[in-house]
């Protein structure tokens, strides 16, 4: 229940309400202590003075008790009535018979009350040469006690009332110097937390653990404002790290990793892209199903490094043969296809032939002792299909009759696509 409270409170509150319960409960510690020790001194104290008074009474009456002298013992019980504690008293003989008594008004003599912790209670033989004559009881009240105890009891409620008043007023002066600067830096946080400005700094002018905390607290804001801007500077550079990766994954995700040409999806996206502009150009497509003759005597005999080049080289080679709107793409292993778009009365004869020649010029000047030729099987849009699977179909099969012909040439199929 307090925990959850002090919480709550702020740190002002705080401070004050710790400053006056340390002071509150040692101002009542020393009090306690100050009224223990005068309990029992003074409890000690009223002992002493029936015990003396009892030492008296009986040293006076052992001979008016010993030879059974009522009238003496009865005058020395009533010199005690000048003491107000004394509440009762009485003589008994050696026959246990009481010859003389003293009550005051208000007393009783029953057990219980006897028992009571309010009376002290003095039970004194009398002896005269060493035989027992009988016995002196007295029996006190501590009323002079009790008022004492009462009187410091006030005392400390005074005196803890005016130390609970001056350690407030003391509290809440001394608060401030504590409490201001904590407040200052906390306002000073909030200001950092909704601007975002780490510009800022702090000015607190403080040698002690808070002026060190503030001093603290303006390094970690250089600290920060030094690690916004190395982030800003990463991030710029990691943007232009990621773009340009991006434009790499997306070139990876079109293009063929050896020999840098677009792939069958951008192959097959741009022959998509050819056909919707048949719609409003009537120009036709055409494509060329290129294979590589001996290509794999080259990796089984010269290594795959130089099967790499010869890829590689042949992939210039039929680029130079590609106008800007058509497409030359490697399909897979040593075949490629060229996509001619825009085809209006074109040579596609004479265009298979001279990639025919050039290529045989090309391996002549390389010196490949091996025979490397070039097999061309072409389909055209429309006459042997109107989607891409179906005119690949169309040039593989006449490039496979090229090969089977001797290889080193091309063929235009000769087949009708039928629709189905």
């Amino acid at each position: 229940m307090i925990k959850p409270l002090f919480n709550r409170m702020k740190i002002a509150s705080k401070i004050v309400f710790l400053l006056v319960a340390i002071s509150s409960i040692s101002v009542l510690f020393a009090t306690l202590s100050f009224i223990t020790y005068e309990f029992y001194s003074a409890r000690e104290q009223a002992q002493k003075n029936v015990e003396l008074i009892s030492n008296i009474v009986s040293q006076n009456m052992v001979a008016a008790v010993a030879f059974d002298d009522r009238e003496s013992v009865m005058q020395l019980l009533n010199m005690l009535k000048a003491d107000k504690s004394i509440v009762y008293a009485q003589v008994r003989n050696s026959h246990n018979e009481i010859i003389a008594s003293y009550k005051d008004a208000d007393f009783s003599t029953e057990l219980t009350a006897m028992m009571n912790s309010d009376y002290l209670i003095f039970n004194k033989p009398l002896y005269l040469d060493a035989d027992l004559h009988g016995n002196l009881l007295i029996i006190s009240d501590n009323v002079n006690f009790r008022s004492q105890i009462k009187a410091y009891l006030l005392v400390a409620f005074l005196v803890l009332c005016s130390s609970i008043f001056v350690s407030l007023i003391l509290s809440f002066r001394l608060q401030k110097s504590l409490s201001n600067p904590i407040l200052t830096l906390s306002e000073f946080s909030k200001e950092i937390r909704d601007s975002g400005n780490y510009k800022l700094r702090v000015n607190i002018d403080s040698k002690d653990e808070i002026g060190e905390l503030a001093k603290i607290f303006n390094q970690m804001l250089v600290h920060i404002q030094s690690r916004d801007l190395k982030l800003e500077e990463d991030v710029a550079k990691r943007t232009i790290e990621l773009s340009s990766a991006n434009k790499k994954l997306a070139h990876l995700a079109f293009h063929d990793n050896l020999t840098g040409l677009p792939n069958r999806i951008l192959l097959e996206d741009r022959m998509q892209q050819a056909i919707k502009k048949l719609t409003r150009n009537p120009n036709k497509i055409v494509l060329l199903f290129i294979d590589m003759d001996g290509f794999k005597q080259v990796n089984d005999l010269l290594g795959h490094a130089a099967g790499d080049e010869l890829l590689k080289d042949t992939a210039k080679q039929l680029s130079v043969h590609c106008r800007a709107e058509d497409t030359i793409a490697r399909f897979g292993g040593d075949e490629f296809i060229m996509l001619i778009t825009q085809h209006k009365n074109q040579d596609i004869a004479g265009l298979c032939q001279r990639i025919i020649n050039s290529f045989n010029r090309f391996i002549q000047q390389r010196e490949i002792s091996l025979d490397v030729t070039l097999s061309i099987g072409v389909a055209y849009y429309g006459q042997h299909g109107k989607d891409f699977d179906t005119l690949k179909n169309y040039a593989d099969a006449a490039m496979y009759q090229v090969k089977h012909n001797g290889k080193n040439g091309f063929m235009i199929s000769k087949e009708q696509h039928h629709e189905s």
